[in-house]
């Protein structure tokens, strides 16, 4: 079977994601600002499409950042989903990932955020 534009730009989000958290985690900015560039082209793409609740696959993901990523990109339509793993991940102890949930989340209830695209 063949890939859809759709599955490509899903694999680049998650695989930026995946490399941003990485990245994050052992303290290399120059790799987080790779892949946060990567991961805004794929949002856009996803968005421009009408595409961005095909995020919504990556909610029960293991790696928390692109739960987070994930869930960040979809607050917009998939509002009460999204709160709900964002108040997840937040509620736990995860170094670096539990205190960005708490800090998206104050954010949108005060409608600061608004994601890059």
């Amino acid at each position: 079977m063949e890939k859809t534009k759709l599955d490509t730009t899903l694999e680049l989000f998650a695989s930026a994601c995946v490399k941003h958290t990485a990245a994050t985690e052992q303290g290399d900015s120059r790799a987080a600002n790779k892949s946060y560039g990567q991961i805004v082209k794929a949002a856009g793409c996803l968005k421009k499409e009408d595409q961005l609740a095909a995020l919504q696959a990556f909610f029960p993901h293991e790696n928390p950042g692109l739960r987070i990523w994930a869930a960040t990109y979809t607050l917009s339509v998939l509002e009460e989903e999204a709160l709900k793993v964002l108040e997840t991940i937040a509620q736990q102890s995860i170094p670096h990932h539990s205190f960005t949930a708490k800090t998206i989340l104050k954010e949108w209830d005060k409608q600061n955020l608004a994601p890059e695209f």
